[in-house]
């Protein structure tokens, strides 16, 4: 029976049975329990508790949390970062439309991905005279 009044009393309390803890003068009481509201007259009359945690108090650990506490947010990036993502994003457009109009063989298209990915070209056009010194860079002729 003390375990229902448990499962009742962590349902009300929000957590879990194991946390549930019953005054042992006070068990007779308990046990004489049969619906939900007599065990939140329990709760109330501090028969049936939540136990406390155990190390560290939750007041102490909200405290390292509060605002101000750490630098910047949990999504800040180092400008470097922001500048190396715009570059190589930029870059990678630039190499799919090489690709797209026919100036840039499908084939090596991977070469030049992973050449990017590891940050061999400062920007575009350091890219395409890579691409036109090593003869990958094919010229489509204009059409009339």
């Amino acid at each position: 029976m003390l375990s229902t009044i448990k499962r009742l009393a962590s349902d009300i309390l929000g957590v879990g049975e194991n946390k549930i803890r019953i005054k042992p003068e006070e068990i007779g009481r308990a046990e004489s329990a049969l619906t939900r509201e007599d065990v939140r007259g329990l709760i109330r009359d501090k028969v049936v508790y939540v136990k406390a945690e155990a190390g560290f108090k939750v007041l102490n650990r909200r405290k390292k949390k509060l605002a101000g506490s750490r630098r910047g947010s949990m999504n800040t990036r180092t400008p470097e970062k922001d500048k190396w993502m715009t570059n190589v994003r930029a870059q990678r457009k630039y190499l799919n439309q090489l690709v797209v109009e026919g100036n840039l063989e499908q084939k090596n298209k991977r070469h030049v991905y992973m050449r990017i990915k590891g940050g061999a070209f400062k920007g575009k056009k350091a890219m395409l005279m890579y691409l036109k010194d090593n003869h990958l860079y094919v010229e489509k002729a204009a059409k009339k």
